[in-house]
């Protein structure tokens, strides 16, 4: 009788230490793994720490490294630093709003994890720089869902503001001047109305830190790392959002 009442007591003490393990948390999306990167000989340095030219996107950090999607993304990526409370839309799969991990499309977003990280087609990008502005274009159609001012500090590194309204698609209907044409591409947002729909994600920060680096032999690698314009953070940086 004594050794089924331990064994009882045994059971029960077993099942509420169980409950009592705190569930993992989801990896939230972070600095490091929205830091868009690029890299090519395909830029001119104009002198005093301006550079102008088009570069292609390469891999970035992946951020739930082992976990959802990896097995379809495996080549890197990087994810857009979404508002935390923001509305987050995109066609055919409604709106939704932003919870605190700052990702627009992961489990907090009705796409599930299957599309981690937000660009897993970074490969298809690329970043227009000149004296003044910047562009991240669709490599193959030119389309840019995100564009803006860009200023620099004269030393291979500046700001670029995320100030244009986006892209419309001529095709699609739109004349691509007139941006109360659709709702997509406002300032402060991934935002436009492309050839498979409209998209429209805020971001956390108005902008990114734009740091261009000479790797020899006419090769260049410049990083977009989202920040307020307020600070100016280089390479390396361990800068992290409130």
């Amino acid at each position: 009788m004594k050794r089924k009442i331990f064994s009882i007591l045994f059971a029960l003490v077993l099942a509420l230490s169980l409950t009592l393990v705190p569930a993992a948390p989801a990896m939230a999306n972070t600095i490091a793994s929205s830091t868009m990167h690029f890299q090519g000989t395909t830029l001119t340095d104009q002198g005093g720490g301006v550079y102008t030219g088009t570069i292609a996107m390469t891999a970035g950090t992946y951020y739930v490294l082992g976990g959802p999607g990896e097995d379809i993304w495996t080549g890197g990526g990087f994810d857009l630093y979404a508002k935390a409370g923001g509305i987050a839309y995109v066609e055919g799969l409604g709106s939704w709003r932003i919870r605190g991990d700052h990702d627009a499309y992961s489990q907090s977003g009705p796409w599930g994890s299957w599309y981690d990280p937000d660009c897993a087609d970074w490969f298809q990008y690329s970043l227009e720089l000149t004296a003044d502005h910047w562009y991240l274009r669709y490599t193959s159609t030119g389309e840019s869902p995100m564009s803006g001012t860009l200023t620099w500090n004269g030393n291979g590194s500046g700001y670029a503001a995320e100030t244009d309204p986006g892209t419309v698609k001529v095709d699609h209907g739109g004349t691509s001047t007139d941006p109360s044409e659709y709702t997509a591409g406002s300032a402060q947002e991934w935002g436009w109305h492309c050839g498979w729909g409209e998209e429209r994600i805020p971001l956390q920060f108005p902008g990114f830190h734009v740091v261009v680096t000479d790797l020899g032999g006419d090769t260049y690698e410049v990083t977009l790392m989202p920040g307020p314009d307020s600070q100016r953070y280089g390479r390396g940086s361990r800068y992290r959002p409130e």
